[in-house]
Parts: C-alpha cells; sequence; structure tokens
C-alpha cells in the first residue's frame, strides 16, 4: 500500500462536463408569464475549461450566464409566454473537447378526458364552490358522488377534486423602527406560492394608511416567487400598529402581515424637483431598506428567546445566546431580595451547563465501557512476539540514534572575517566598509593619474581576489519620490582595500543624472571614493537607469538608480471650509485655520487665487519647507444681504497641481435702525464735554450684531460693537467733546452684520464761554492782625454756554473763597446756585488744567449764575488735620467756580 495517496476520480475523456438536468420542461403555461429553471454546468476535471453557449433561437427562450469561480456555471434559462402554445428548442454548451444539448420544451395546459367526454361543471361541495375537470366514469364509486335519491343508471357519475391555494410570507412580520414624520422606511416582502402543481395564485393586498405597497397584486405560478417593497411613511406623529391584508384565491382567503412602526419626531419634508430639472431618476422613489434585526426594539417587540433553550446552549461560545440571557435580564421585573443580578444569573447558568457537561461525558465514557466489556477488541502486540522470525538482528542495517560527540563537524567562528579562513585574500585593512548612501563625502581625489607609478597600477589587469578587495556600495540607489526640477544627491562609495590605487570612472549617459560628479577618481589604497549621483528631472517619469562604471577601465560593473518623479504636492488638511456664527459670537468677520503641508524632498511655492469681498487667504503666497508645513487663515466677511455664499479658492502649486477649496458662508439676515432720525447737541462749551444715549431697534426675527465703523473726531461712542436681540432694543452711549469753536456736522455709520449698515447724522456747535468780573478791583481797606475782611465779588457770564473757573490759592494762604450766603433782600440776576463754587484737591486741579499747577480757568456749562468772591486774611500757623480724607478738600485752598 503506498503512503501518501490521495483519493482520484478518473474521467473518461469526452466526459470532463456535467449537465443537470439533461433536459428543462415547461408545463401548462399561461399567457404574459415569466418561467426560469437554473442549468448547472460543472467542470469535471483537474484543469480550467472554457465553456460557451448558444442560445437557443426562439425569442421566449433565453439564458443568464453567472460564473462561480472555478467550480460551476449556472444558467437562468427564461420563458416568457407571449402565446400560449407548444414551443421546442435546445441550447448547446460547447467547450474544447465536449459538445452537449439540453432540450427545451414548453407545453400548454393538456385536458384529461375519459371515454372521449369532457365536462366543465361548477359543483356544490359542502360549503366550498370548486370548480374543476370532471370526467365521467361508469364504474361504481362511491368516493365523492354527488348525493341524490333519484339517480338514474343511465346518467354518468362526476368526480371532483378540490385544491386549497396557499402562499409562504417572509418575514413573517414587519418591524420598520423609529421613522421621522415625511420620511419612509421599506422592507422587502417576499411572497411564495406554495400550492400544489399546476396551481396558479393571483394576490392582491389592499392600501393601508401610513403604508405603502407596491406592486399592489400580481400573479403566481406553482413555485414561483416575487418580491413587494413594503414602505412605512408617517404623516403625523404616535406609534402606528397596523395590519396587512394579503388576499388571493379569488379573495377568498387572506394572510395577515402585522407592521409595527414610531414616529418620534418631525422630519424635514423633502422638496421635489419640478421643470426643466427634473430627470428620470427624480422620478424613482429613493428607498431606504431596514434590517430588521439589528433594531434596537422594545422588550415586547423583540422576539426573545426562552431561559430553557438559552440554558441548553453554550454561553462561552455562542455568543448569541449570552446577548439574549442579557435582553431577558434586562426586561424581568424590579429585582426581589431573592433574585440575582445579570452576571450572577450568567454564572449560575454557566456552572449548570458545566455540570450537565460532566455528566454527559460521564454517561457517555460509561456506556463505551460497558461496550468494550461485552464486545472486547482483539489485544494489541505491542511487542511484536507473535512475529515470523526472519533472521534479522535487531537495529541491523540503521543507525543509531544517539549522538556522537566526535561526529559533530567544527563549524567555523561567524565573524566578519573568519580568523581561521585561510581560503580568502586578507586586504590592507581587514576591515568591512560600510556603506551609507545618505552620507556623503566631502574629500575628492584626481580625477587621473599622474604620476608613473598611478598609470601602473590604474591600468593593470586585476584578477578575481583583487577585486573582491574593492568594495562597491550600495548596488542600487533608490531614490524614492522626488519632485520635479529638484535635485536630489546620494552617495555611491567605493572602498580600496589593495595595496595599490585603482581608478574608478562612471558613465552617466542619462539626462537625468548630468549633474552628477565626478566622472572619475584615482582611489588609493586603504581609502573611500565618494561619487554624488544626483537626479534631476523636469517632466513626472518613472526613471530607472543602469549606471556602469569601470575599474582601471577594463572591469565593467552596474549601479541601478531608480526615483520617482513626482509634480510637487502640497496636502490640505481640509478641502471644505464651513463658517457659521455663533449666538453670542460679536465678531466681525469668521476665519478658519488651514493647514498646508509639504511631504516632498524640495520647497514648494504656493499662491492663492479666487479671493473675493467674502472669502480672503492670509498669506495670499508663501513657500513650505521639505517635510515642513504652515497654516493659512481664510476669513469671511459676510454679505449685506444674509444670503449663503459659496465660493472656491484655488491653490496654485508651482510645478505641481491645483487644489480646489469649497467654502460656504452664511450670517444670518439683520435690521437694525437709530430710535431718532438724527442727533442735534446744540451750542457746546469748548473743552465741555456732552453726552447721550441713542436707541437702537431690532425690527427683525433675526439677532443682531453691530459694529461702529466710522466715527467723526471729538465724537466717541460706547460700546463699539454689540447685539440686539429679535424685537429689541439697546442704547449707545455719544460722547462729545470738542476742542475749538466749530460747527460739527457729520453723521456715525454702524455695520449690521448681514444687514444694510445705518447712519445717524450728528450736529453740533462749539463757543468759548466769555466770563468777566463786575468789579474792577477788591479792596480790604485797614485791617488789625488777626482780624478777617470779607469782600464781595461777582462774575458775570454774557455767552450762551456755562463755564468753568478754576482756582489755586495755594501760594496765597491768607485768602480764602467762600459762597455768600443768599438774602432775601438782595436782588440777583439769576436763580442762586448753592453748589457754584466747589473746593477741589490738589490732584483733581491737576487733571482738570493737564497738570499745570498754577490756577488757571477753563470753560463749562450753566448759564446766568452769580456768585461772590470773598477774601480773607488768615492766620500763618497752620493747624494740624484731624481726619485729612475729609478736610483734603476743604483746606487744599484751590476752587471750582461754574457760571
Amino acid at each position: 500500500m503506498m503512503r501518501g495517496a490521495r483519493n482520484a476520480t478518473i474521467v473518461p475523456h469526452g466526459k470532463h462536463l456535467s449537465i443537470e438536468p439533461p433536459s428543462i420542461n415547461f408545463e401548462n403555461i399561461e399567457a404574459n408569464m415569466k418561467y426560469i429553471q437554473t442549468l448547472v454546468v460543472r467542470n469535471l476535471s483537474t484543469y480550467v475549461k472554457r465553456i460557451r453557449f448558444q442560445v437557443p433561437k426562439s425569442q421566449e427562450f433565453r439564458n443568464e450566464i453567472g460564473v462561480a469561480p472555478g467550480l460551476s456555471v449556472s444558467v437562468d434559462v427564461e420563458f416568457l409566454t407571449r402565446k400560449v402554445d407548444d414551443f421546442f428548442d435546445k441550447l448547446v454548451v460547447v467547450a474544447e473537447d465536449f459538445r452537449g444539448e439540453v432540450e427545451l420544451c414548453a407545453q400548454r395546459p393538456q385536458e384529461k378526458v375519459i371515454h372521449s367526454v369532457h365536462a366543465m361543471k361548477r359543483v356544490a361541495w359542502g360549503h366550498r364552490s370548486v370548480v374543476g375537470n370532471c370526467h365521467i366514469d361508469q364504474a361504481d364509486r362511491k368516493k365523492n358522488e354527488l348525493p341524490t335519491e333519484e339517480l338514474n343508471p343511465a346518467l354518468p357519475k362526476l368526480e371532483t377534486s378540490s385544491v386549497v391555494p396557499s402562499i409562504k410570507v417572509s418575514p413573517d412580520m414587519l418591524h420598520f423602527g423609529q421613522c421621522p414624520v415625511n420620511h419612509r422606511r421599506d422592507i422587502v416582502l417576499r411572497i411564495t406560492n406554495s400550492s400544489p402543481p399546476n396551481t396558479s395564485v393571483e394576490f392582491e393586498i389592499p392600501r393601508v394608511s401610513h403604508m405603502r405597497v407596491h406592486p399592489m397584486k400580481g400573479k403566481l405560478a406553482a413555485g414561483q416567487s416575487t418580491n413587494v417593497v413594503v414602505s412605512f411613511m408617517p404623516k403625523a406623529l404616535g406609534k402606528y400598529n397596523q395590519d396587512i391584508s394579503i388576499k388571493y384565491g379569488n379573495s377568498q382567503y387572506s394572510h395577515t402581515l402585522h407592521c409595527y412602526g414610531e414616529a418620534p419626531v418631525l422630519g424635514e419634508k423633502p422638496v421635489p424637483v419640478k421643470g426643466l430639472e427634473r430627470t428620470g431618476r427624480d422620478f424613482d422613489p429613493e428607498y431606504i431598506y431596514v434590517n430588521q434585526e439589528q433594531l434596537n426594539l422594545p422588550p415586547k417587540a423583540r422576539n426573545l428567546q426562552s431561559l430553557t433553550k438559552i440554558m441548553k446552549e453554550d454561553l462561552e461560545r455562542n455568543q448569541y445566546s449570552s446577548d439574549a440571557l442579557d435582553s431577558i435580564m434586562m426586561d424581568l421585573p424590579e429585582p426581589t431580595p431573592y433574585s440575582l443580578s445579570p452576571s450572577a444569573m450568567q454564572e449560575y447558568v454557566r456552572n449548570k451547563q458545566r455540570y450537565n457537561k460532566l455528566l454527559k461525558d460521564s454517561r457517555i465514557r460509561r456506556k463505551i465501557r460497558q461496550k468494550e466489556e461485552l464486545h472486547p477488541s482483539e489485544p494489541v502486540d505491542i511487542f511484536y512476539e507473535d512475529d515470523v522470525n526472519m533472521g534479522m538482528l535487531p537495529g541491523s542495517g540503521l543507525k543509531s540514534p544517539r549522538y556522537n560527540v566526535c561526529e559533530i563537524p567544527v563549524d567555523k567562528l561567524h565573524l566578519e572575517r573568519a580568523l581561521d579562513d585561510d581560503s580568502a585574500a586578507e586586504g590592507v585593512t581587514g576591515h568591512r566598509y560600510m556603506h551609507d548612501e545618505n552620507k556623503l563625502i566631502k574629500k575628492k581625489y584626481k580625477a587621473g593619474p599622474t604620476t608613473q607609478a598611478e598609470v601602473r597600477e590604474c591600468s593593470a589587469s586585476l584578477e578575481t581576489w583583487q577585486l573582491g578587495l574593492i568594495s562597491f556600495g550600495p548596488a542600487v540607489l533608490d531614490f524614492g519620490n522626488v519632485y520635479v526640477k529638484s535635485t536630489v544627491v546620494k552617495s555611491f562609495s567605493v572602498f580600496n582595500d589593495l595595496p595599490q590605487a585603482i581608478l574608478v570612472a562612471m558613465q552617466y549617459d542619462a539626462e537625468e543624472l548630468s549633474r552628477s560628479t565626478p566622472t572619475s577618481q584615482v582611489v588609493p589604497s586603504a581609502h573611500a571614493a565618494g561619487f554624488d549621483v544626483s537626479v534631476c528631472s523636469a517632466t513626472p517619469q518613472n526613471f530607472q537607469r543602469q549606471v556602469v562604471y569601470t575599474i582601471n577601465g577594463i572591469h565593467p560593473y552596474k549601479l541601478l538608480v531608480k526615483a520617482t518623479i513626482t509634480p510637487v504636492q502640497i496636502r490640505m488638511s481640509r478641502a471644505d471650509l464651513n463658517f457659521r456664527f455663533s449666538e453670542d459670537s460679536l465678531e466681525k468677520t469668521l476665519s478658519e485655520k488651514l493647514m498646508l503641508d509639504n511631504p516632498g524632498n524640495a520647497p514648494a511655492k504656493f499662491s492663492w487665487q479666487g479671493a473675493n469681498q467674502s472669502f480672503a487667504v492670509s498669506p495670499v503666497s508663501g513657500v513650505i519647507p521639505r517635510g515642513g508645513s504652515q497654516g493659512v487663515e481664510v476669513i469671511f466677511t459676510p454679505p449685506n444681504s444674509g444670503q449663503t455664499m459659496e465660493g472656491y479658492l484655488t491653490l496654485k502649486v508651482e510645478d505641481g497641481n491645483d487644489h480646489s477649496l469649497r467654502c460656504v458662508g452664511q450670517a444670518p439676515e439683520a435690521t437694525l435702525n437709530f430710535g431718532v432720525k438724527r442727533l442735534d447737541l446744540g451750542v457746546l462749551a469748548v473743552g465741555l464735554p456732552a453726552d447721550r444715549s441713542i436707541p437702537i431697534v431690532n425690527g427683525g426675527k433675526n439677532v443682531a450684531v453691530y459694529h461702529v465703523d466710522s466715527v467723526p473726531d471729538g465724537v466717541g461712542i460706547s460700546p463699539m460693537r454689540g447685539r440686539v436681540l429679535p424685537e429689541g432694543r439697546a442704547e449707545i452711549d455719544v460722547h462729545v467733546l470738542l476742542d475749538r469753536p466749530m460747527q460739527l456736522e457729520s453723521a456715525v455709520t454702524l455695520n449690521v452684520r448681514g444687514g444694510k449698515p445705518i447712519r445717524l447724522p450728528i450736529m453740533a456747535t462749539a463757543v468759548n464761554p466769555n466770563i468777566e468780573f463786575m468789579e474792577d478791583e477788591i479792596e480790604f481797606g485797614q485791617l488789625t492782625l488777626g482780624a478777617q475782611g470779607v469782600v464781595p465779588i461777582s462774575l458775570k457770564n454774557s455767552s450762551a454756554v456755562e463755564g468753568t473757573h478754576y482756582v489755586n490759592l495755594q501760594p496765597y494762604p491768607e485768602f480764602s473763597l467762600s459762597l455768600l450766603e443768599e438774602r432775601q433782600d438782595t436782588v440777583y440776576d439769576a436763580d442762586y446756585d448753592a453748589n457754584a463754587l466747589q473746593p477741589i484737591s490738589l490732584q483733581q486741579y491737576q487733571l482738570a488744567i493737564g497738570g499745570v499747577t498754577e490756577a488757571q480757568a477753563a470753560p463749562s456749562a450753566t448759564i446766568g449764575n452769580k456768585t461772590a468772591l470773598m477774601g480773607a486774611t488768615q492766620n500763618a500757623t497752620q493747624l494740624g488735620t484731624q481726619n485729612e480724607d475729609e478736610d483734603e478738600e476743604s483746606n487744599s485752598q484751590v476752587y471750582k467756580i461754574t457760571v
């Protein structure tokens, strides 16, 4: 018996293909019906067969070929009836050494007639009306006879056979899951005619609300199946539990199919394409099929397994049973003090399974022992005691399995150069040179021999052992990806371990290698020479050349140079930018960061094109170093119309491919208006501020953000930017301070993000106040030492604005000012103002007059007030202040007078 032999199938010549079935017959065909049978052609040989089919000549027969890799060829033979008749044809299968014919036959329904009498009659049988073929038989049969009391023996007897149509529907329940309103979910329903042979079934599915069925009716031959698409299209929120009824057999039978679905949210209603832009694809519905096995169903809708079935399975091997157990434990009611958690329940089930498995294995082993006791097997002679003695000595002719140390060959030491290897020649240094293509050797030797000894050595022919002492490397220079018009240099080195010099000459024939240097070098003994091989090309290509170099002009060698010349590449981190303002954003523009990477070997120059008023790029151009990256900022400025802006920025790469960056941005449309048509401040004093609050009204439905664009000189706006809620209002403060007499007529412009800018005209007149003393001089007269004298003094403001005087009496401590008390018998030109005279601190005084310590006057604001200026002498002794913070202003001898 041969070991290692395999079972083989011997196929006779010419029978390498098998055809099943040998003939195809379509019986009892009906008009306008499609029948399909499958023909299998199997390759029985051990090599590939090319199979060709000759299609039938009849138009009713068609075949569709589907090839399964290597095993068989399946042919679907279709028969499409146009008229009821008998059809005969053949399908020819041709191979290299095979030809087979399959007979094709289609027959119309045949009528069975006995005694040449055929009767068609509708008879009432029980509670069912049956229409069938009846035949006449003279034999006495009591089966299915029509009961009658007055039977005439001369009349024929009628027999009928009733057939109940049936269908199979898969799946038996439709669960669409969750579907938003105005959307759809689709499930493919398969209906199969499972009626007896030669029985066709016509089915019809009535309409159901929120459901759409396509097709709604059809006709199935015996054993035929069809697919029906059931679509769940909810029009309102809620849960749907509906039944679809499939009626067949002239609506006498029906099959009910339960459908479940839920519409939890409102979905966006798709806008159909209309007009000339609508194509043929727009008329076809977009099906969204549902996989019922992957739906996360509630506990009542899940097809839960029983706990007993799960416990009979192996949880450690069957993951689905473990998941089902988890689902059962989750659906249990609230736990009791005696119930188990899901993890504990799993451990309990696993222990139970291990115990049951141990009992089963014990029973199997016990049964095997009992069987062996009843039917013991023949003992095996493992020591060959009963074998025939042929006179052979044990172990003769065989090698002993024991190892002998003396028979083990001595291996040489694995060194770079074996110490006990006398067969190889030894060089000058005896070292192995390591070639590095990325390390350039700066020192270059002379191109040719100059002395007589060098000429003799560089022209000598070398033997094989001498060539072995010359090391070249690397054998292949792979430059990888190289940009066009860029230069990459790698080193090809030659190490001479001979006692004499050699001449190495390179032949750079390709134009891409024309920049390589040097072409030849005289390599001294025990030295290494480097050749800088450069690759540069102006066209993208897969470069591969062999460079021939010679030793002493006699011994040629080849060096393979490879490189992939590619255009300059710049990779963008993002291809689309979407600009959207957040609700709390007060920015006028939005910016997005974009990273540009250069993965190549040379710097990459770039520039941007396509910038407009909405999308701008910074920087517009630049250079990215090799292996580096650079950030680019894209700025979006929203238009005044609030429309969605879409644009494309083109990244131009020098000597490379262009890239397109899609930018989409939108700011909500906003509408703002000033609460007043203009701001008229009237007449102001030069140097004195005037403040007003201006309302801003938002009449739109979106949040409006504004920015102050232009402000005239002397006018300040606070805040410079802000936001106004929908149908709300906000205020801005206008601060006007004019430093010279002038007529102000200008406007303040506010830019509205996503809306049109608004303007507010501002008008004001600045004049200098005219304030003068009514007394020509102040005379105190003669005063005794320690006495106090009071003299009234009046100021008159003849201008249209109020003015302010600042008086500093610190250099004159004998004088002070106080407001004259109001007297009933005195008639003044204006109302009495108790705040006309106010003492201030020295710091306030310096801030008011701009840091000057001398008394100066500055204009301010109130009309027609009279004040009395009083001076008095004071003692030179200065009293100590008990409360310095409170008396600082009263004792500072600096006053502010408002007229």
